[in-house]
């Protein structure tokens, strides 16, 4: 069997493997974090961006079909150009056109706000998945994220894969999505570390280490965009490299990598213009420091010409970073954090976590190893030593990660291991490229080179994968909630506070009527809704309202006597299900 032969289906081994660990983790999945659900509901709901709570008399959905998309391309020519001879003939008095002034109210009428009218379960579904007649509305998922702090790419793709199943809220949709995500990114990982960073047996090694990991299995179960991050900035990264070794001449091939690998990763995350301009960075100095006058102008214009056309694709973004209030809420963190030695050291908990097991002694003792070579080296010939050292694809590799890392650290929101996912492949690459670099210089060559460094990455990936349990998994929560058929339900929020009631969309969608409402407007329900014997009501108490309380109130409302409390969910701070008993 020939050698290159063999190391491919060693790949798909481990490929293969690997998603076998993304399934059985995947299965135990039992809930599910609130972004999570408003991934489904941003890709999937008809113009509407978050679930709306009440009756609307004129929503997005219907100035699009008077004015925009419509429903299908005759309809859009013809709004399109309507719409164009209103503002033409309004001048400079477009804002006093219906045009605009509907598109106002019906954005006032789809945000999303407490009341204390029913809405149907179906609403629910509908917002989850796509109904039928809104499948493959790709119009629909770019204006929901407009109102949203994302770019559209990942909620495009999930929004396709769920068209192929109207009416069906699935977390398999999201994580078969994701388990591609991740599967293709170890696919870079190895075409990158055998073309530029080693050979095939160590690109071999990073994907097992790094693909059989429980960051690996997180990264792939949290149905957020992280996954596909994670995957544009290995792939810009590997096109990198393809550059340097083609002396920094781009030709047409590798400009039709170049260009979307920048263009789509800008448009699965704002925090990736972070990575990717520091490897631009890294790649103009390195042309200049070799005089490559002529490839430094062309790689400049064609990186510049690209963001020119993510913002015109995605012109949002502008908005969402330096108007939204998450975008705000970030640039301020990193003015007022600049290095906030307690978030580095929490968020990069998790990547230690993660890559050693909760064994941090280990990262300190191959840290100890790794200075302990290059000292030695350095002690025998620095100079030599200085020279040999591959400066330009350390910094290609450390940088950008860096930059991204400490981007993270000090603007995340949340103190949440989301954000560090993507960083992963990049402290594996960093640590076993290293290992065999280092293994090289201390005269430790051929099988024994290999048998060293497995030897080691063995340990750490055993370790690893005993005793890292994978994130996301929420044992007992909206899966695991049994609701009755034609159950009628009424969520009670404390006066105030924000809508929580979006943590239980997909139990939400199994009631027949809801009724999300605020504990001081309990009785404004007494006159719609009559509770007949026999019903099944279900009662969702928030966990910081006096539970007690509450289902007294109920009674009194209702006139229901047996409420028994069936649900929990304390950990998370959410809510307690009751149902009366028919």
């Amino acid at each position: 069997m020939k050698k290159g032969f063999s190391v491919k289906i060693a790949l798909l081994v481990l490929m293969v493997v690997s998603l076998c660990g993304i399934l059985y983790y995947g299965n135990k999945k039992e809930g599910y974090h609130v972004d999570e659900l408003y991934s489904y509901g941003l890709a999937n709901s008809e113009y509407l961006p978050f679930m709306h709570f009440g009756e609307m008399e004129y929503s997005v959905k219907d100035w699009m079909l008077e004015y925009g998309a419509g429903e299908n391309v005759v309809d859009l020519v013809r709004n399109l150009l309507k719409s164009a001879q209103i503002l033409v003939n309004a001048g400079k008095n477009w804002r006093s056109t219906n045009l605009y002034q509907d598109y106002l109210r019906a954005q006032a009428n789809s945000a999303d706000t407490h009341t204390t009218t029913w809405v149907s379960g179906s609403a629910y579904q509908d917002y989850l998945s796509p109904s039928k007649t809104n499948r493959f509305n790709y119009a629909s998922v770019y204006y929901n994220q407009r109102g949203d702090v994302h770019p559209p790419l990942f909620y495009l793709a999930l929004h396709t894969v769920c068209s192929f199943f109207p009416g069906v809220f699935s977390k398999w949709f999201g994580l078969l999505l994701n388990a591609a995500y991740v599967l293709l990114a170890l696919w870079v990982l190895f075409r990158m570390v055998s073309k530029h960073l080693g050979g095939g047996k160590v690109a071999l090694l990073v994907v097992a280490v790094y693909g059989l990991s429980g960051g690996f299995v997180s990264t792939a179960i949290f149905l957020r965009m992280y996954a596909l991050l994670t995957l544009m900035m290995l792939w810009c990264l590997d096109v990198h490299f393809d550059l340097v070794k083609n002396e920094y001449v781009i030709t047409k091939k590798l400009g039709r990598r170049l260009v979307p690998s920048i263009l789509l990763g800008y448009l699965t995350h704002y925090y990736f213009v972070l990575f990717v301009l520091m490897l631009a960075l890294i790649m103009t100095i390195r042309m200049l420091l070799r005089k490559k006058w002529k490839c430094a102008l062309q790689y400049v214009v064609t990186t510049a010409l690209t963001g020119v056309l993510g913002i015109l694709v995605w012109p949002f973004s502008i908005r969402h970073v330096f108007g939204g209030y998450r975008g705000q809420s970030s640039i301020a963190a990193l003015k007022q954090n600049g290095f906030n030695l307690f978030r580095t050291r929490f968020m990069g908990g998790f990547v230690l976590d993660d890559l050693f097991g909760g064994w941090r002694w280990v990262a300190v003792l191959l840290l100890i190893i790794m200075a302990a070579a290059i000292g030695w080296l350095c002690i025998k010939n620095a100079r030599g030593f200085l020279g040999e050292m591959p400066w330009g694809k350390t910094a290609m590799l450390l940088f950008p990660a860096m930059l991204y890392g400490w981007a993270v650290t000090q603007s995340a929101p949340f103190l949440d291991k989301r954000y560090v996912l993507s960083l992963y492949p990049f402290c594996f690459l960093l640590m076993i490229c290293g290992l065999w670099w280092l293994a090289g210089k201390v005269n430790v060559t051929g099988k024994e080179r290999h048998v060293v460094v497995a030897i080691c990455l063995g340990m750490l990936l055993l370790n690893n994968s005993m005793r890292c349990q994978p994130s996301s998994l929420a044992p007992g929560e909206q899966e695991t909630t049994e609701v009755p058929e034609n159950c009628v339900c009424v969520y009670v929020l404390p006066d105030g506070s924000w809508n929580a009631s979006a943590n239980e969309t997909n139990v939400l969608a199994k009631c027949k009527q809801v009724a999300v409402v605020y504990a001081s407007n309990l009785e404004q329900l007494k006159d719609t809704y009559h509770y007949q014997s026999g019903e099944t009501l279900m009662v969702a108490v928030e966990a910081n309202l006096d539970a007690d309380e509450m289902l007294e109130k109920v009674r009194e409302v209702f006139g229901v006597e047996d409420l028994v409390e069936t649900a929990r969910k304390e950990n998370s701070g959410s809510r307690k299900i009751y149902l009366s008993q028919p």
